[in-house]
């Protein structure tokens, strides 16, 4: 299952987290060594998480969907829990612990989700003061209690770290290399920032070394090792001999169904295709239904794998230490489109369907370039850098002055194409950020853009090139773009549903079934 949220006490003899144990989420407390966990919310049949031991280690902030809903302080075994705020998440005490701060959305993993403030609140008299209103969560509190780090996102999408004087004015940026840097913790005995960042590929822990009086890094940022491939959640003991946080191990495995693609209906033959702990994702059927390419995870490597249509091993296309992701099968089923960072940062790559003739096609200075997608007569490529979109002729050198950018409608927004219509008039996909927030379609002959969706979903077309199909929250569902009406997709014995296709044909409706593990872990210094 997952334990996530862990707090050291500041003498690291025990830690407070949050679990689902009983179909809600509560806060609970264990010693460091012990193996009988408390639950401090026993009482609240609501969802209490995102517990935090205060300095002193007297009091615990949390997160609590009781009514009413809102930041809670109770004491540390639990005992009168009482209000200080009927809005925030991710709570953050001060040194003196007289005032927390909050931000006013949730990040349990590092989406997108719109627009966040940083408020300090008061914890006695509850006023309320706002910092920042610039996409910032998670906010984190330094030791001498002048800064707060937070991560923001940018207009593209890209997460950054930030510090900011708690008497308001410019933050300093910290870190903003790789797409995701997240999750800033300050260590409390020396002036390091700690976060969790891909720059590496993985989402590993970071440090920077912070001068305390500007709030600006100095020094080099520096990798921390812990074994696993994505962490989050850390907390330090106040000595700073301890730092407690949370491993993270993703698994999916490929299914598949017959499907009726007039009547919207799925069969009851579903077949599991691949089994296991890795992790298989942006998988996609080749045009003539035979083989599936995709991305295969593991905690030190990301690769490109062929699987036959039954789910068995065809042929590794990579097999390196570098990350290789989104892959996409050309439209005569020879050649195959996918991300690298294999050249040092990421950029666009192809590679026969044999494993010959890996070659890049692009290079773009100083951008981390993603997410190809071929047209479909193979003759050109879209991908973006998470602030702009470009379609490119996948036959020629590279040459960026012969790139078509793709505008998005409005400043400060940025399209993201997931898929392209097999009539080729058409991209579906999403709009971040701005006056458009959601899924969008995009016409080559109007050049107009039109929302589909208030939400950004990862969007495929299906065969007739006017309705599409993608999924939200475990569910799948399509949607016809010409009359907007959405239909959900029926499964038997399914759901946590990720990444939902069809095929060509459109007899075939193949999918990915995601779990998560999360657990606790400690490391000693």
């Amino acid at each position: 299952g997952t334990e996530f949220y862990p707090s050291l006490s500041p003498d690291g003899k025990s830690y407070v987290y949050a679990a689902d144990i009983n179909g809600n989420l509560d806060i609970f407390s264990q010693r460091i060594g012990g193996k009988n966990s408390v639950n401090l919310t026993g009482n609240s049949s609501a969802d209490d998480t995102q517990p935090v031991f205060s300095p002193d280690g007297e009091f615990v902030a949390f997160r609590s969907e009781r009514e009413p809903s809102g930041i809670y302080i109770m004491g540390a075994s639990g005992e009168n829990p009482r209000r200080v705020s009927n809005s925030g998440f991710h709570p953050g005490w001060s040194p003196d612990g007289k005032e927390i701060t909050v931000s006013t959305i949730k990040q349990d993993v590092p989406l997108l989700k719109g627009r966040s403030a940083i408020w300090i609140i008061n914890i006695e008299s509850g006023e309320k003061r706002i910092l920042i209103d610039n996409f910032a969560i998670q906010p984190s509190w330094s030791p001498n209690g002048k800064f707060i780090a937070y991560w923001f996102t940018e207009a593209g999408g890209k997460r950054n770290i930030a510090t900011i004087s708690t008497n308001g004015g410019e933050p300093n940026l910290i870190a903003d290399e790789g797409n995701t840097n997240w999750n800033p913790v300050w260590s409390p005995n020396d002036n390091f920032l700690y976060f969790a960042s891909d720059r590496s590929g993985s989402m590993a822990f970071w440090r920077v070394r912070i001068d305390l009086e500007t709030g600006k890094p100095i020094g080099e940022t520096e990798v921390v090792p812990t074994p696993a491939n994505f962490n989050r959640h850390l907390s330090f003991s106040s000595d700073g001999k301890k730092m407690i946080y949370v491993q993270t191990q993703n698994q999916s495995n490929l299914k598949s169904v017959s499907f009726d693609l007039k009547n919207e209906k799925t069969g009851t033959d579903i077949k599991s295709l691949t089994s296991g702990n890795s992790e298989i994702t942006h998988v996609e059927l080749s045009p003539d239904g035979t083989t599936f390419v995709a991305r295969q995870a593991s905690p030190i490597q990301e690769d490109i794998i062929l699987l036959n249509r039954d789910g068995t091993l065809e042929r590794e296309l990579t097999n390196d230490k570098f990350f290789d992701r989104y892959p996409r099968w050309s439209p005569d089923g020879k050649k195959i489109v996918f991300v690298s960072d294999r050249s040092g940062k990421y950029e666009i790559w192809i590679i026969n369907a044999d494993g010959s003739n890996l070659k890049q096609i692009t290079d773009v200075k100083d951008k981390t370039n993603s997410i190809p997608v071929w047209s479909p007569d193979g003759t050109r490529i879209s991908f973006d850098n998470s602030y702009e979109t470009f379609i490119l002729d996948s036959s020629k050198v590279w040459n960026e002055k012969n790139l078509r950018e793709i505008s998005a409608p409005f400043g400060n927004t940025y399209f993201r194409i997931w898929d392209w219509s097999s009539d080729g008039r058409k991209l579906v996909g999403s709009q971040h950020q701005g006056e458009i927030y959601g899924t969008v379609i995009y016409d080559f002959e109007t050049k107009r853009f039109v929302k589909l969706k208030d939400t950004p979903y990862v969007t495929f077309w299906l065969p007739d090139s006017r309705r599409v199909i993608y999924t939200n929250e475990g569910k799948v569902f399509i949607t016809d773009t010409e009359s907007k009406k959405t239909h959900k997709i029926e499964f038997p014995n399914d759901d946590n549903i990720h990444q939902a296709r069809i095929s060509n044909d459109g007899k075939l409706l193949y999918y990915t079934i995601f779990n998560t593990e999360s657990d606790i872990w400690l490391l000693d210094n």
